[in-house]
């Protein structure tokens, strides 16, 4: 099983080193060659890019090894949990809704992404289906039951 966001991130990264390695070293060779560099905005644009550019190589390092970590066949089988793709009712209209919880970096791409931290992801983190959930948000209190609960292993089969 893989996460898919590691191979977004991962050409992310090569994009970035290329940059880092190629890309800038010859837009300094080029600002610089513009004579005193004190005063040089060219110059001082691309050290500025460079440094966000290291920045970021960072970051994606850095959540590449977090999410390397995560053992993805450790995940329960039987409650919410990361990956999961839940049917939530609203206990008030009978709407359901379906939620997917997935990484930060996917969040916001595809309507009904959530995190396991947001407040929705909160409160049905590790629930089964059948169990109803009270969710205190800032516009009132929902009630809100599990109909169905479709694991990252069972997407994968």
């Amino acid at each position: 099983m893989r996460i898919n966001i590691i191979s977004k991130l991962e050409a992310e990264l090569l994009e970035l080193e290329k940059e880092r390695t190629q890309k800038i070293p010859k837009e300094l060779s080029r600002a610089a060659a513009f004579g005193d560099l004190s005063d040089n905005a060219e110059y001082e644009a691309v050290k500025s890019r460079q440094k966000f550019v290291e920045a970021r190589v960072s970051q994606v390092q850095d959540r590449l090894r977090s999410l390397a970590s995560l053992d993805l066949e450790s995940l329960p089988r039987d409650r919410v949990a990361f990956g999961s793709i839940i049917h939530l009712r609203a206990l008030d209209s009978q709407e359901i809704k379906i939620y997917r919880i997935v990484t930060a970096e996917e969040v916001g791409k595809i309507p009904g992404q959530i995190t396991a931290s947001s407040p929705i992801g909160k409160a049905i983190n590790g629930k089964k289906v059948g169990e109803e959930i009270e969710l205190n948000l800032p516009a009132g209190t929902k009630y809100l039951k599990i109909e169905k609960i479709i694991t990252i292993h069972e997407q994968e089969e």
